[in-house]
């Protein structure tokens, strides 16, 4: 794979965390913070690398910081503040508290680019959104589904053409890479293991 796909990283760390009870993409996972693992997977493999996070604080990774286009839309409000700022056709997407997300993942993603809107993971049956390529051609359908009030994800797949990259049998014994951490109790479970 080359050095540098003309593709932007987006990571988005611009969620109420409420579940965390603090700001996810800050909160340190071994000394580092969970943004920071996002940070170091990705800058390697991207020409050019974009946070949408709504908090000042995130200037501290010297990285373009993007603020919620619109505020309190979920993880859609992030891709489409994301597609709004990328100036690529497409863009890979990842929130910030999937700090176990490998570059074979990622890999395997890229391979699928064609003939579709959106390329994304599926593991377990289910799609991983917050691990996924989105074209710049999606832009139109998510503004359409924001002015509806249509904010999941899985509303949005069904208007596009989607292609899915299932991981299932990659990962049954070994860790998950897209496992996300939501609580403190499973930060906590993180540190101990």
């Amino acid at each position: 794979m080359e050095a540098c796909n003309p593709i932007t990283a987006i990571i988005l760390s611009g969620g109420k965390s409420s579940r965390m009870g603090t700001d996810k993409g800050l909160t340190l996972l071994n000394e580092k913070p969970m943004t920071q693992y996002a940070i170091d997977l990705l800058s390697p493999l991207f020409c050019e690398t974009l946070i949408i996070a709504n908090d000042p604080s995130y200037g501290v990774f010297e990285l373009p910081v993007y603020e919620d286009l619109l505020a309190d839309r979920g993880p859609l409000g992030g891709i489409y503040t994301g597609l709004t700022f990328s100036t690529t056709p497409w863009n890979f997407f990842i929130a910030c508290d999937m700090p176990f997300m490998t570059t074979h993942v990622i890999e395997k993603l890229l391979m699928h680019m064609t003939d579709c809107d959106i390329v994304v993971a599926v593991h377990n049956q289910s799609p991983e959104p917050m691990c996924a390529l989105y074209n710049k051609s999606c832009l139109t359908v998510v503004e359409k589904q924001l002015a509806l009030e249509k904010y999941k994800l899985q509303d949005l797949y069904p208007l596009l053409r989607v292609k899915e990259v299932d991981f299932t049998q990659e990962f049954l014994s070994e860790s998950n890479p897209f496992l996300n951490i939501n609580t403190m109790e499973e930060l906590l479970k993180l540190k101990k293991s």
